[in-house]
């Protein structure tokens, strides 16, 4: 079995490395390599649960606690980013890491306590159990299927409002998504049952914990197998047309004068007046001239929201 889940770590890590880093133009591509990364380190220390790994190395007891609260709000932020189709943060995405930090500041005083006293309260083998199944777990696994469910809203109501102007391949990255969330809520779902047969020892579904993790790899597995046989999901294959000029994400707004915020503000107005048929409703209208004519910015900025964005906003 630790094979199975070291296999689990092995592709989960590969596969953050390659959104994280070929993916980088794309920035929800970020949010989920950063997700790959956490999960695969909860998947590796799972891997050492009942051996003598945290007696050895105490500091690491309880992180299995924390790092699943990262999870519900990544995959919101992912989900919005995706719908939204930005590829900038804004101050109120911090708003979703609001439980996390009150789980953080919970759990901060075992973290700042000794290894000597980490290790006595490793010897009491009842306590450990009463805790492992205790509130702070539990009110975890609801918060994730709140935040799922949060996410999966959210989905909905951004692809009613824009799904007149998705492109194909948005399209196709949307569904993608969806089945995503729905596969990830039935492994949150299948495992708080599991939690809970365990902490009642209810008959035979109190053996499997902690084998359910094993759906956390075959999640792994079935993204990574979407990356490599769909990379345009998650814009990991970029063409560029002869002769058009790369412009690196680091210097892509230098020539425009431009930030990324002022960007996004832009992008928005662009969309709710493509949205509302207004004011480029007529026949033969070129959109570059026409939108920066109505809003009286200069046609560069229009360049620059091009370049952030893609031609998929057109």
């Amino acid at each position: 079995m630790k094979s199975i889940f070291l296999s689990g770590v092995i592709q989960g890590v590969l596969l953050a490395f390659l959104l994280l880093v070929r993916g980088k133009e794309h920035r929800p591509n970020r949010v989920l390599g950063v997700l790959m990364f956490i999960v695969s380190i909860h998947l590796f220390l799972i891997m050492f649960e009942g051996t003598d790994f945290f007696t050895s190395y105490p500091h690491f007891t309880r992180i299995t606690w924390l790092l699943p609260a990262l999870y519900g709000p990544l995959m919101l932020l992912f989900t919005m980013m995706v719908t939204q189709r930005r590829q900038v943060f804004v101050k109120t995405d911090l708003l979703v890491f609001v439980p996390f930090s009150i789980y953080l500041l919970l759990l901060l005083p075992y973290y700042l306590s000794s290894a000597a006293q980490k290790l006595i309260y490793m010897t009491n083998d009842s306590g450990m159990y009463a805790d492992d199944f205790g509130i702070l777990n539990q009110s975890l696994n609801f918060f994730h299927i709140g935040f799922i469910s949060v996410a999966i809203t959210i989905y909905h109501k951004n692809l009613t409002k824009w799904k007149e102007t998705y492109s194909g391949t948005e399209i196709t990255r949307l569904h993608w998504l969806l089945n995503y969330l729905y596969i990830t809520l039935a492994i949150v779902v299948l495992s708080i049952f599991i939690f809970y047969a365990k902490k009642y020892s209810i008959g035979l579904m109190s053996q499997i914990y902690p084998y359910h993790f094993l759906g956390i790899v075959v999640l792994i597995y079935w993204i990574g197998y979407r990356v490599l046989f769909q990379p345009e999901i998650f814009k990991l294959s970029v063409s560029v047309p002869s002769g058009e000029p790369v412009i690196l994400e680091e210097t892509r707004y230098d020539s425009f004068s431009i930030n990324e915020e002022s960007a996004m503000a832009i992008e928005h107005k662009i969309r709710q007046a493509m949205e509302n048929r207004s004011p480029f409703s007529e026949s033969g209208f070129v959109i570059g001239s026409a939108i920066t004519a109505h809003w009286e910015f200069p046609p560069s900025y229009f360049t620059s929201v091009k370049c952030i964005y893609g031609n998929e906003l057109l």
